[in-house]
């Protein structure tokens, strides 16, 4: 197997892993908004999720960046949902209008990346 095929994989892999558990960490706050997410987790987060893309852009180019993005984003995306009845007024449309930008976007733009059967009903929910 190539290098730049490993370097993937192992992106894809650690992506997912921070999203779930971040997506865990939120669901198990139950009761709770998305602002009792503190401060240093919020910003751990970027800071891991920013990584990633950069090691994927150096290691195996924009392509590679653009699937672990896109791989933030959608268990971000399931997570939020998750709670989505938790959030107040403001939130809930912020929330769909990201969600409609998304879609918008993907579909302007396809990658031909696989999406969980779980993102494909948020963005059915909220963009159409």
């Amino acid at each position: 197997m190539s290098n730049s095929r490993n370097v993937l994989i192992l992106s894809v892999v650690a992506a997912a892993l921070v999203g779930f558990i971040a997506g865990q960490s939120l669901g198990l706050r139950q009761g709770a908004s998305l602002s009792a997410v503190s401060d240093i987790e919020q910003r751990l987060a970027v800071v891991g999720f920013t990584q990633s893309v950069i090691s994927a852009m150096t290691e195996g180019g924009p392509e590679h960046a653009n699937a672990v993005a896109n791989l933030w984003i959608d268990g971000e995306l399931v997570a939020i949902d998750g709670i989505y009845d938790q959030l107040d007024e403001n939130q809930q449309g912020l929330f769909q209008r990201t969600v409609e930008r998304i879609a918008r976007h993907r579909q302007e733009f396809p990658t031909g990346q696989r999406q969980s059967a779980e993102t494909n009903a948020v963005l059915r929910r909220f963009a159409d």
